[in-house]
């Protein structure tokens, strides 16, 4: 649906601002155009922000090939106006390319009555083939989101965590539930009554379930069991079960790292975003230029620790959209691809913060090179960064286990193919980013304390950075 302007005055009062409104029906005109060569035009995507800048709210799928995207009718987004400091809510059009390029972007002020709307987009950085651009969308009656919550909605409690001596058989704190190997031990939910064993590192607890060593095929009591009976002075190892929608935080991240069948302990392969398993080499064994080359692993954490390659590292190595060229102080951004995106507005040299972008086959990207970036960024031996400094363009608290972009669903840019058992995508790399903060850095409760945007400084712990390393050392148990 694309209407015309209607006359104000003849719409329904907007709601108070407390009153979630929900925006549908979208489509836009006058894209601007993207020469992507044998493949078209652009492929717009519409982003939704609380403000300029602001935390996104919302986000279409994309339309291929076009400068007249109409979306899906089932792609309508929520927020409440009071959440918009600026009292306004802004449009990103983006291409679906890996920097998500911004094509067009507007702004309206709030409040919006009920009814259809059009806003004016300007185009961004547009020479020649530039049209009027617009985007137009229906404010429907306040509604509950029907879509998952922008970071400023309050999330659901999960169960509080059970505390030592956790006694599963009453009356015994020797005694612990165990589960078999390659499965999660999790907390009871609404699907599951007691402790249980998933074979899903979601702890979702239902009857569907990836194809793993621990489940090999479809048959029954495979992806869900009980846990057995042990003596707990006999499991040094043993990993206390976490609820399915926790909130990342110290001990969340502990119980995630200490867990040998979890996809953290598989991000670590030689190549991009490439798992490694029991038995594989994993990148820390590998030269960090040659990757056919290998090395001791004590030689890449101490090299990171001490950040002996930090300064001598084109950290933009490959990639056209920044180069870490700042007029002033540049701290550490880290969050979701989107998030950063919003955050710089596409500039993130004009914004003045260091990112990862890495893409080139002269300094391989893999997790090792980006877990040595967030080391660089403790120590402050990043370009231009004073004081140590790290920013978030997604608030650490706001990031759960059942969250927004899923966790351990290939979700985001990946370089290669992806599934449970191979490979991973960017979405999942920010998951592992705070918990490597978390165990590395002695005030990591401050973390989980922080705003969008916040300026803040890790202490760096030589006993969480041990401890860290000897956890990834052991690898993967499949």
């Amino acid at each position: 649906m694309t209407p015309s302007s209607p006359p104000m005055q003849s719409l329904p009062p907007s709601t108070p601002g407390s009153v979630p409104i929900c925006l549908g029906n979208f489509s836009a005109r006058g894209v601007k155009e993207q020469d992507e060569g044998p493949w078209g035009t652009s492929d717009p995507q519409l982003w939704l922000l609380l403000w300029h800048r602001g935390p996104i709210f919302g986000r279409t799928p994309s339309e291929h090939n076009t400068l007249s995207p109409v979306w899906p009718e089932d792609s309508s987004f929520c927020f409440v106006p009071d959440d918009s400091e600026e009292q306004r809510i802004c449009f990103d059009i983006r291409d679906d390319d890996a920097a998500n390029t911004v094509l067009n972007y507007g702004c309206t002020p709030l409040p919006l009555p009920m009814g259809p709307h059009m806003v004016p987009l300007a185009p961004n950085d547009c020479n020649s083939n530039c049209l009027d651009a617009n985007v137009s969308f229906v404010v429907v009656r306040p509604l509950p989101p029907a879509h998952p919550p922008p970071p400023l909605t309050p999330h659901p409690e999960p169960p509080a965590p059970l505390q030592p001596p956790w006694q599963w058989i009453a009356g015994r704190d020797d005694i612990i539930p165990v589960c078999p190997k390659h499965m999660h031990l999790c907390m009871p939910n609404d699907r599951q009554d007691e402790v249980f064993c998933d074979n899903d590192q979601d702890c979702w607890g239902d009857n569907f379930c990836s194809e793993t060593p621990a489940c090999a095929g479809p048959q029954d009591h495979c992806c869900v069991q009980a846990p057995t009976a042990a003596n707990k002075t006999e499991q040094p190892d043993w990993v206390e079960p976490r609820a399915f929608n926790e909130q990342l935080s110290p001990r969340v991240c502990s119980i995630l790292l200490r867990d040998r069948s979890h996809l953290f302990r598989r991000m670590w392969g030689t190549s991009s975003r490439e798992q490694n398993h029991k038995g594989d080499n994993a990148c820390w064994s590998r030269n960090r230029w040659a990757t056919w080359e290998t090395q001791p692993a004590d030689e890449y954490f101490n090299d990171i620790l001490t950040g002996k390659y930090c300064e001598k590292t084109d950290w933009y190595e490959g990639f056209a959209s920044a180069h870490g060229w700042f007029s002033r102080s540049a701290p550490a951004l880290l969050g979701f691809d989107p998030d950063i995106t919003g955050y710089c507005n596409n500039n993130c040299d004009g914004t003045n913060v260091n990112i990862l972008a890495i893409f080139s086959s002269k300094t391989p990207y893999n997790m090792c090179r980006n877990f040595e970036w967030q080391m660089c960024a403790v120590l402050g031996k990043l370009p231009w960064q004073a004081d140590r400094e790290l920013v978030f363009a997604r608030a650490p608290n706001t990031v759960y286990l059942d969250g927004y972009p899923p966790f351990g669903r290939c979700s985001g840019y990946t370089s290669s193919a992806c599934s449970d058992t191979v490979g991973f995508a960017n979405d999942d790399i920010f998951y592992l980013e705070v918990c490597l903060f978390s165990q590395v850095c002695s005030n990591a409760a401050e973390m989980f304390d922080l705003d969008v945007g916040d300026r803040w400084v890790c202490q760096l712990g030589h006993a969480g950075f041990d401890r860290l390393k000897g956890w990834l050392l052991e690898g993967a148990d499949f």
